[in-house]
Order: C-alpha cells, then structure tokens, then sequence
C-alpha cells in the first residue's frame, strides 16, 4: 500500500537555538555539490563476495538549484540499500517518493533548510520486521548551526540512539559519540596541511544510514575542511581503522577521487570518485548552478 506524502509533524522537539533564529546561524553548505559519487573497488575482492554493484549516488537538479531527483545505492560496501525517486518540496517539508510512488522519506526543515526532524522508510528492504523497516531521526544544532546531536529511532518499543558530535577549531568533525555507551564512537583524524573546499567520503558503516541520505540531499552538511587521513570506529560491526591515501584534489579545492582499506584490511580496496556541480564552469570540476540550503 503506497504511503502518501503528508506534509506532517513527525515529532515533538524543542526548537531553542535552532539555526535561522536569532541566535544561531545558519551553517554554510560548501559552495559546490557532489553531484555524482561512486564507490567501485581497486580489486574485486569483498566481503560477502564479488562487488556486484557500485556503492554512489547521482542527483539531478531543477532551475532552482535544488534536487529534484536521486539515484542512490546506500549502505555498508558490500550491502544493497536503494534509494531512487523524485524529491518534492512544500513549504518547509520535503519528501522524496521511490520509482512506484511510494514515499520513502519525509523531513521537516528550520529556516536555514537544514532537517530537524524525518522519517525514512526502506532503510532495510529485506528485512520483514516493521520497526526495521522505518526509522526516525531527530537532529540538533549547537552555537555555529553545526548538527550537533542526532537521535535515531530504530523502533518505537526501544529507547533511541544518541550521537554527539564534536568538532575541532576548523569545522571538521573529530568524534561522533554513542551518547548511551562510550565505547561506541567514530573517530576522524586529518591532515591540517592540505586544506580542501569540500570532499565526500564513504566510510563503509552502517550508522546512521538514512540520515547518510539527507546529507547527500543537502539538508546539512558534515563535510571536512581539510584531508582525512584515518577513520576508527567502534560503534558497530565492522570496526577498526580505515586509511585514506592516493587522494586528488582539483586546483579549485575540491576532493576529486581517494583511494582507501578499509578497516584496515589490506585485502580490500576502495577508490572513490567524485563529480562536483559549482557555479560557473572552467574546470573538470565545476558547471552549473551552485546548491544552497532552500529558503521558504
């Protein structure tokens, strides 16, 4: 049975220094948007087997600069999560529908454009458990307008995660913390000599999947502003070190392409790749209209 797409309140939630109020800013996007990442491997050894399908996302946007339609493949490396339709706007909600129509994801925005409250559905398509199959996120921003914590509700008869994230003086993000167990964490080391203007990286979790998808739509942004050199987790399965080299960065700034092991498995190789859209054109990495937060 299709869902319908209702502009709703999906939840309670306090919205004191929320960005686009007096006393917060809005947080910028980077000035250009990853139109296009692809995730494919150096070799064709993975984990469960064969690489069938490259992990990436590709976005088509409308006159206004906004999405108006994805195609994207998320998830862990070597798992299948598709999330592929148009994306409407009304006001200061937004869904997005899959090819039969279906509403897989609703968001409710602050005035900066940035979610503070959504619902996804299809987040495990195989699975046949409801409560699996939906999930709800709920976002805060601190002082600067960076998210700040993220509650994710797997199941309405479990309490919800919690992450905190921290930041160091740059805006890039050092640690995303399991607020409930503090020995589940994301930890984020960087190089602070090579700064960049923006760059995506796939960091083959499965934390936080749908809200991975509202980042990708531009609804917030955890970029890093400068290169990412190592990425430990524990939070979940697979855990251990990742390391990032063999990266390229156009003469504009921009991360073009990385190469990475992930959790430190020789074995296993992972090249990632990426098409920028910016305002203007002159590079390899630039043409278009620039994406901004949507203003209602």
């Amino acid at each position: 049975m299709a869902f319908f797409c209702i502009a709703s309140m999906l939840m309670h939630a306090c919205k004191k220094n929320e960005p686009g109020n007096p006393s917060t800013p809005c947080f910028p996007l980077p000035v250009c948007d990853v139109q296009t990442l692809l995730i494919s491997p150096i070799n064709q050894h993975f984990p469960g087997g064969t690489y069938v399908t490259p992990y990436k996302f590709k976005k088509t946007y409308g006159a206004d600069g906004r999405i108006t339609y994805i195609d994207a493949l998320l998830g862990p490396n070597w798992s299948t999560n598709p999330f592929k339709g148009p994306v409407r706007y009304a006001n200061k909600r937004v869904c997005m529908l899959n090819t039969s129509n279906d509403t897989i994801m609703v968001a409710e925005l602050n005035d900066c454009g940035q979610v503070i409250r959504a619902r996804l559905n299809n987040v495990y398509p195989w699975s046949p458990d409801p409560d699996v199959y939906t999930q709800r996120f709920v976002y805060q921003y601190d002082y600067k307008g960076r998210l700040s914590r993220l509650w994710t509700y797997f199941s309405p008869s479990y309490a919800p995660d919690v992450c905190i994230y921290r930041y160091d003086e740059y805006d890039n993000v050092l640690n995303i913390q399991h607020a409930q167990d503090i020995t589940r964490y994301t930890a984020y080391k960087y190089n602070y000599q090579r700064p960049i203007k923006g760059g995506v990286y796939d960091q083959g979790i499965i934390q936080a999947t749908g809200a991975y998808l509202l980042e990708m739509l531009g609804f917030y942004t955890t970029q890093p502003h400068h290169l990412l050199e190592e990425m430990t987790t524990t939070y979940e399965y697979p855990i251990g070190t990742s390391v990032y080299f063999d990266q390229v960065v156009a003469a504009d700034g921009y991360l073009q392409s990385y190469k990475v092991y992930p959790f430190g498995d020789t074995t296993v190789g992972i090249k990632g790749q990426m098409v920028w859209k910016c305002p203007g054109s002159g590079s390899p990495s630039t043409g278009g209209n620039v994406l901004t937060y949507p203003k209602y």
